[in-house]
């Protein structure tokens, strides 16, 4: 029952998605394996991020702030902005509003399993704190991979980058906005806050791919 409460504002905001998207830009199913995706990455992350840890920041003696606020950011984004440069490649992301979509989708299910190992690491929780959580990680993993997949169509269509070149890019700037949520997410007002500066960011984006839609 309490898996299902942390979880539940997450499905929302999957449910939301693809009731928002009324113009049918991208498949059900491709919002659905890119989901599927997010929640296969986030455990492999868990995997990895504990081998790394346990087996090089402290055999080494390394700060573990450098693990959280370096290592994990730029291994995570990486690894959930891969199946986007993917669909990019094979043309099923042909513009910004379906890498968006896709991208919310990837962190939206990346934030589940981050959910869940959180509720086994702190048992004595109330529900209102579990459905915060879950609003709070959906808004901060999902649009933040959302923003950096946009980021990765408009540096290669708009700037002509490689699609190398724009996948490089994309994930310093999420890595240095997740170090940043990492780093202010004990506090929950900050959180708050890097969450509707993430929504609002998102919004104006939309905002502005629309305009220039009708513009043309």
């Amino acid at each position: 029952m309490r898996i299902l409460i942390s979880i539940l504002p997450i499905l929302i905001f999957l449910a939301m998605l693809v009731i928002v998207d009324v113009q049918k830009l991208i498949r059900f199913r491709i919002l659905i394996y890119c989901f599927l995706y997010g929640i296969f990455i986030s455990a492999l992350s868990y995997v990895l991020g504990g081998f790394i840890y346990n087996q090089i920041i402290l055999i080494q003696g390394l700060n573990s702030a450098y693990f959280s606020l370096l290592v994990v950011p730029i291994m995570e984004e990486s690894l959930k902005i891969f199946l986007i440069i993917i669909l990019i490649r094979k043309q099923v992301l042909h513009n910004p509003l379906t890498a968006l979509f896709s991208g919310i989708a990837i962190g939206l299910g990346f934030s589940i399993v981050g959910n869940i190992f959180m509720l086994k690491s702190m048992q004595n929780i109330g529900t209102v704190f579990l459905i915060l959580r879950g609003i709070s990680t959906a808004f901060n993993q999902g649009l933040l991979t959302g923003i950096t997949s946009l980021l990765i169509i408009q540096f290669s269509q708009k700037f002509g980058f490689k699609l190398l070149r724009s996948f490089v890019s994309a994930v310093l700037v999420a890595s240095l906005l997740h170090s940043i949520s990492n780093y202010l997410f004990a506090n929950i007002i900050l959180s708050l806050f890097v969450n509707i500066l993430f929504l609002l960011i998102t919004i104006f984006l939309i905002m502005k791919i629309e305009t220039k839609k009708i513009g043309e």
